[in-house]
Formats: C-alpha cells, sequence, structure tokens
C-alpha cells in the first residue's frame, strides 16, 4: 500500500467511525488572481489530525516500508501525547483500526506515542 493509499484508508475509517479528520498539506500555497499566499502550516503537523466523536483530538503520521517520521514530526506527536491526545504512526491500517476500536472501548491516552505495525503488536514510545 502506498503513503496515500494508507493515509485515505485512515481518514475514511475515521470518517465511518464518526470521527472529524482533517487533511493537511505539507508546503506549497494558492495563487488568487496572481498573488501568491503560501501555507503557514506548523512544522511536523501530522498527516491526519481528527477529533473524536467524545471530543479528543488524535494525530496519525503516516508512514509505509522503512519511513520513519522526521525530528519535527516526533516532536509534534509526542507534543500531542503530552498534552492528552491520541499520538499515532501508522504503518498497519488493521493495527489502526484496532487502536480505534480499544479507544471506542475506553483505552485511554498514555502520554506515549503509539506504533501501529502489522504483526499484531501494540507498540509505544
Amino acid at each position: 500500500m502506498t503513503h496515500n493509499e494508507l493515509k485515505s484508508a485512515c481518514m475514511q475509517a475515521l470518517e465511518v467511525l464518526g470521527y472529524l479528520p482533517l487533511n493537511f498539506f505539507a508546503g506549497g500555497g494558492i495563487n488568487i488572481k496572481g498573488k501568491y499566499f503560501p501555507r503557514k502550516n506548523t512544522k511536523g503537523v501530522s498527516d491526519i489530525v481528527a477529533c473524536s466523536p467524545t471530543g479528543l483530538f488524535i494525530a496519525c503520521e503516516i508512514k509505509v516500508g522503512y519511513d520513519k517520521p522526521s525530528e519535527m514530526q516526533q516532536n509534534f506527536l509526542q507534543n500531542v501525547a503530552e498534552k492528552g491526545g491520541y499520538a499515532f504512526i501508522v504503518y498497519d491500517l488493521d493495527e489502526f483500526l484496532k487502536y480505534l476500536e480499544d479507544i471506542k472501548n475506553g483505552y485511554k491516552p498514555n502520554n506515549k506515542i503509539n506504533i501501529c505495525k502489522n504483526g499484531g503488536k501494540y507498540e509505544s514510545q
């Protein structure tokens, strides 16, 4: 699965489960009537941020293969986790869905970055 396919699948899963997911684009800008306006995103902001059905903040950094988050992405996720939100590095859709099911069943944020990899293990940093 490519990065964009995994990101799209995660967005769809969040929507179906009642979350409000937002998709952030890094860099670039828009051109309005010949005038360029650069985007002003927070550096390292996750690929997907979402609000859970109960109002909790979720940040998901999407990675495939041996890809790893940059230092700025890692710092953003750690900041989310320390403030009581859910922070995920998602490599595998099925493992991410297991976390979402656990959240639905009362799993609380743990002040750590949760890694969703295949193999059926939940890892935290």
